[in-house]
């Protein structure tokens, strides 16, 4: 990481010390951050309520992460491990298990 790059910061509220420690660096080394944040809840919420186009779409600052060869942090955690148990696996597979 360097000076002006681009640093995406990705994470679910479980790991807020481990987000903010990121953020942190990631400020100290001048880079440009995007920072976004979920939770257990939301995630369940869009599998369970979703309809199939909200599911399909694809964000299109994860394109520009891949295209400008940016950072991109992802730090994910579960405080319950059986959280998505009721939901179709089906859902899941399409967009990309999260």
């Amino acid at each position: 990481m360097k000076p002006g790059h681009w640093v995406g910061i990705l994470g679910d509220v479980a790991t807020l010390p481990a987000l903010r420690a990121v953020y942190h660096e990631v400020l100290n080394m001048a880079a440009i951050r995007l920072f976004l944040i979920s939770d257990e809840w939301m995630a369940r919420t869009f599998l369970r309520e979703a309809n199939d186009d909200q599911i399909a779409w694809l964000d299109p600052t994860q394109g520009l992460f891949t295209y400008e060869k940016a950072i991109l942090y992802r730090i994910g955690s579960s405080n319950n491990t059986r959280a998505m148990t009721n939901i179709d696996a089906k859902r899941t597979k399409k967009c990309g298990g999260s």
